[in-house]
């Protein structure tokens, strides 16, 4: 009997409010912002944790605010392999 996923929404399909979550996306607003200004020496952060966390969901949130500031936003995704 093959069991559904345990996570809601599914894997892959963003909620339709997504919640919380606010502290993860200053950070990256912060990281950006420095970035802008100079002020840090790299322009990578990475979001780690477990499946069906919200990751995905946060950084497509950044993305677009960021795309809607001006920024080129790059999307890269790799499969495990």
């Amino acid at each position: 009997m093959a069991l559904g996923s345990p996570f809601t929404p599914r894997p892959g399909v963003a909620p339709r409010a997504p919640q919380g979550r606010d502290a993860e996306r200053a950070l990256a607003r912060a990281l950006a912002s420095d970035v802008a200004h100079a002020q840090v020496e790299t322009n990578g952060l990475m979001f780690s944790g477990p499946r069906g966390i919200g990751k995905t969901t946060v950084l497509l949130q950044v993305a677009e605010e960021l795309r809607s500031q001006g920024w080129r936003v790059a999307e890269v995704k790799v499969g495990e392999g």
